[in-house]
């Protein structure tokens, strides 16, 4: 082929590409406000598979503005906004139409009910603030209200989050912006918790029997009070207690000593069905440590959950909760949702993602793992049987490293010396947190 034919023909290639890439992002949804919400979905959904999914998104979220900005009062504008407000990511754009809903809809039933249901965003508080200023008819006030004191304890839940991470806040800054962050970091989290008990109380009092979401405000109010009493990081969990599957009764106190990952769960549940082999690996890997996996189903179908249990296997205890007693107690309000417990049950995670369950739940038994090698090796060294080592029992060749490894000088090794001795003195890859054949 000629190289004139060779360059037209790849110049063409590159005009099709061009042109497949620009439909897939989807950038075009014309100009008419009418149905703009609808083509704006679809085109996000064209886009979701490009590595610049992001960037073609925020030029989406562009035109929906000039779109809405068409007729700010209509509903189309409505719905257009609320696209926009959908994305996880914080922007400059989300905050202009956090702005324009409240300006134009504040009083309206639709984003109110939107509203509820969505996670706390960069632009959550200052459009709850504004909303609260305006007037709605008594039930939407209500549903606002109820909604801006879950939507604090949430908060309250990611101040924890923050202020136990060991990592960059990177995650955080992205969803909520880096100034909501920083207000989280320094939350005196005593006076928001008080404030936020006092909301759900007042609430309870004046609503209890209204029903929000299949549950009564009472019940919701009842739950995230004892969830920010009993359930925040770093807290003793209690409160869990029901029948299994067999019809056998059991409570959380049951498993003290144990490591437990608490997994609210259904069947009709496709997340909570697709993490079921990573869940059965995990019970496979740690049957023999101190660990404890324990299921909470929300399946009102007690024969359903039964064939399904038996289909996949599944071999660890399952607390039947078809009437939700346990999963609003507990504030498991999306499914899945994981709690990681230590051996004193405290609280050491609570979330939807599983692999961050799995990771902390591999930090606590890897140093358990220590202090079980260290106990085995003391056992055997152990002549006497009291739990404690002299010097004259160990081997001869190995009576020096004594003085250095007794930390307390009493003369002795005990196991919680020498665990802590070894902690110190070893790098993560020098422990296998595998079980021992």
């Amino acid at each position: 082929m000629p190289c004139w034919k060779r360059l037209v023909a790849s110049v063409m290639l590159v005009l099709v590409v061009a042109l497949a890439t620009c439909s897939l992002r989807g950038e075009e949804v014309g100009d008419s406000l009418a149905g703009a919400a609808r083509r704006l979905a679809e085109a996000e959904r064209q886009i979701k598979s490009q590595e610049d999914y992001w960037s073609a998104r925020e030029r989406l979220a562009e035109q929906a503005m000039r779109l809405a900005e068409q007729d700010l009062e209509s509903q189309e504008a409505e719905a257009v906004l609320q696209w926009v407000l959908a994305s996880p990511r914080s922007s400059a754009v989300s905050l202009r139409a956090s702005e324009y809903l409240a300006e134009h809809h504040g009083t309206s039933e639709r984003t109110i009910e939107w509203l509820f249901n969505q996670q706390p965003r960069q632009w959550t508080p200052s459009l709850y603030d504004r909303l609260l200023r305006a007037k709605q008819p008594q039930e939407l006030r209500v549903l606002l209200e109820l909604s801006k004191a879950l939507h604090d304890r949430e908060l309250l839940v990611l101040s924890d989050q923050m202020k136990a991470s060991t990592g960059g806040l990177g995650v955080y800054e992205e969803r909520l912006g880096k100034s909501l962050v920083e207000q989280l970091r320094q939350l005196d989290d005593r006076k928001w918790m008080g404030e936020v008990i006092a909301a759900f109380k007042e609430l309870a009092a004046r609503h209890g029997e209204r029903v929000v979401g299949g549950a009564s405000i009472r019940d919701l109010a009842d739950g995230a009070i004892f969830s920010m009493q009993h359930l925040r990081l770093g807290g003793t969990a209690t409160g869990l207690a029901g029948k299994l599957l067999s019809d056998k009764e059991v409570d959380l106190s049951h498993y003290r000593g144990k490591v437990v990952l608490v997994d609210f769960w259904a069947t009709w549940c496709a997340p909570c069905v697709s993490s079921v082999p990573q869940l059965k690996q995990l019970q496979a890997k740690y049957k023999e440590s101190k660990f404890q996996l324990l299921g909470v189903s929300a399946d009102e179908d007690q024969k359903a959950l039964k064939m399904f249990i038996a289909d996949q296997s599944i071999d660890w205890p399952t607390m039947v909760d078809g009437d939700g007693k346990l999963q609003k107690r507990w504030m498991a309000l999306s499914l899945p949702t994981y709690f990681v417990l230590d051996e004193a049950h405290v609280v050491r995670y609570r979330g939807t993602n599983l692999a961050q369950a799995v990771q902390v739940i591999e930090a606590i038994l890897g140093k358990d793992e220590v202090a079980q090698l260290v106990r085995l090796t003391l056992e055997a060294l152990d002549k006497n049987g009291d739990q404690k080592i002299e010097q004259s029992e160990l081997p001869a060749d190995k009576q020096g490293i004594f003085a250095t490894t007794d930390l307390d000088k009493d003369g002795f090794w005990s196991v919680d010396e020498l665990t802590k001795f070894t902690k110190a003195n070893m790098t993560a890859s020098q422990v296998d947190a595998s079980p021992r054949p």
